[in-house]
């Protein structure tokens, strides 16, 4: 007796087995679109090390593209002239910040990879999943 034979001794496709197949495809609509929605959650937006300078919290300094002394002091730059996205001098370069000194990478200085997590540029997306977590890994 072949298994097709077994099927029509228990009467095939009923609605028993129709709810079943009907409950348990339910799940995949909604496991597809988390999938799909991984692809806006999960931008990296623009982003450079903060500057927490040993203060905590203490210091707010929001994103602004190379702008502010602080930044200039303590963020090198790469060949485009954006902010370094995961290195920060290890000593400011005050030098930087006299008016006829080109922004350049700081002549060698040494730098060191991020201690106090990354400041995100947040005008594109508020938060994303790199957001969160880049927040929950440097407080």
């Amino acid at each position: 007796m072949a298994f097709g034979d077994l099927l029509e001794i228990v009467g095939g496709l009923g609605r028993y087995q129709a709810i079943h197949v009907l409950l348990l495809s339910l799940p995949l609509t909604f496991i597809s679109s988390n999938n799909v929605l991984q692809n806006f959650i999960g931008a990296v937006p623009d982003h450079r090390c903060r500057l927490g300078l040993g203060l905590g919290n203490k210091l707010n300094v929001t994103w602004e593209p190379l702008a502010g002394d602080l930044v200039r002091l303590f963020v090198p730059v790469d060949q485009q002239g954006r902010a370094d996205k995961c290195r920060l001098y290890t000593e400011p370069q005050w030098h930087l910040l006299l008016s006829n000194v080109t922004r350049g990478n700081g002549s060698g200085a040494e730098t060191q990879p991020c201690t106090d997590g990354w400041e995100y540029d947040r005008s594109q997306f508020s938060n994303t999943i790199v957001t969160e977590v880049g927040t929950l890994v440097s407080v």
